[in-house]
């Protein structure tokens, strides 16, 4: 029950989002993530079980620490009321983490989690191709920092390339439920409808990711027969016609152009404060110039940076990049472990999906996106139990 609330919040996408202050908001997937966080912590207190050890904790205990002391460190640059903005979005990147030690220590069945995840994938999916029909454009809500999307699928998530990501995501998990069940066709149609609703996302930060996850899988696989959906995967993204005009054409440039803006915008504050950053996550208050993609059009990175290296860099400095990188090397590690078990292929099809994820963020914040980062949590769980 739980669960499936959980999952019909993330649904909802930004469509629940509930604006607290100009600054701080909270989604209904935060509201569904704490019942679900508490009804898990009463069970445990009611009926103990041995906590499992956990593989990430400790580096990823490095990582609130260090964060915490880069916020501490820049407390007396900003206003108070941006400090504690800045903290809760911290704590919620923190909490989210607890999901992934319930999992973990849960006795869920493996196939029971990428089932949920794939089906997410499905219904974003069917909710995309609606409202692709009945809501394509989304300029009109460019007063309010969305980007002005044009005849592509965002659901409700209101941005294709974080859409993308999300159905990349559950594409994998439809990969790795079509390996353990039997009845394989229901699988195969669910894994038809994502791959067409990702190609109308038009995103080519999910365009590249998809086929970096791809490539990776075939090596680690060793499937080379599998090059030929590399082929269909490429030509699908060339033929794909370009029905939002502009907004939609493969080689567009004007958002290649705000986005290097935005990056080189980054790299220059990560200069001035290259230690310890300017405070995680402060970059709401940090001053910086506005983005803008067309005139009067403001893009939605205004309060953050399309790179998510950028983003750690500018938050928590060099001693940030350090403590982030050794966690991300410890996920690996998790895919790793899980390949040299009975179900290799779960770890295969996880580091896929962390090269996958780590391309896109190259383009958009996407290590810390909300709903990513609560899917992406869980498929770790998932995996680490595997090659336990």
């Amino acid at each position: 029950m739980w669960e499936a609330m959980l999952f019909f919040c993330l649904l909802l996408g930004n469509l629940g989002r509930i604006q607290l202050t100009p600054s701080l908001a909270i989604y209904a997937h935060d509201i569904a993530f704490f019942a679900f966080a508490s009804i898990s912590f009463y069970r445990m207190i009611k009926n103990p079980v041995k906590v499992k050890k956990y593989f990430l904790s400790t580096p990823f205990l490095f990582v609130v620490v260090v964060c915490i002391i880069s916020l501490l460190v820049n407390v007396t640059r900003f206003a108070g009321s941006d400090v504690l903005v800045g903290a809760a979005y911290g704590l919620r990147f923190f909490a989210y983490f607890v999901l992934y030690l319930l999992i973990r220590n849960g006795t869920r069945a493996t196939i029971y989690w990428l089932t949920w995840l794939f089906l997410l994938g499905i219904a974003f999916a069917g909710l995309g191709f609606i409202q692709l029909y009945i809501y394509p454009d989304l300029r009109n809500l460019s007063y309010v920092g969305w980007d002005p999307h044009y005849y592509r699928l965002f659901a409700t998530l209101l941005d294709p390339n974080f859409m993308g990501a999300i159905l990349v995501l559950s594409f994998m998990s439809g990969i790795a439920v079509l390996k353990r069940v039997h009845e394989k066709v229901w699988s195969i149609g669910g894994l038809a409808i994502i791959f067409v609703a990702f190609l109308f996302t038009f995103s080519r930060s999910s365009y590249v990711a998809a086929i970096a996850g791809l490539l990776t899988y075939i090596v680690l696989s060793k499937k080379w027969k599998y090059v030929y959906m590399l082929g269909i995967l490429c030509i699908a993204i060339l033929i794909v016609p370009a029905i939002g005009g502009e907004s939609t054409t493969l080689f567009r440039q004007l958002t290649a152009f705000a986005r290097i803006s935005n990056w080189q915008e980054g790299i220059q504050l990560f200069l001035k404060s290259p230690i310890f950053g300017y405070g995680f996550n402060m970059v709401g208050a940090i001053p910086h110039n506005t983005p803008t993609l067309t005139e009067g059009t403001v893009a939605r990175s205004a309060s953050g940076y399309d790179n998510s290296i950028v983003f750690i860099l500018v938050t928590t400095g060099l001693i940030g990049f350090a403590a982030f990188a050794n966690l991300g090397r410890k996920i690996i590690d998790v895919g790793r472990h899980a390949m040299q078990k009975k179900h290799s292929e779960l770890g295969i099809v996880y580091i896929a999906l962390c090269v996958a994820m780590l391309v896109h963020s190259m383009f958009v914040n996407t290590i810390f996106y909300p709903q990513l980062m609560l899917c992406f949590w869980i498929f770790t769980a998932i995996v680490e139990k595997e090659g336990k």
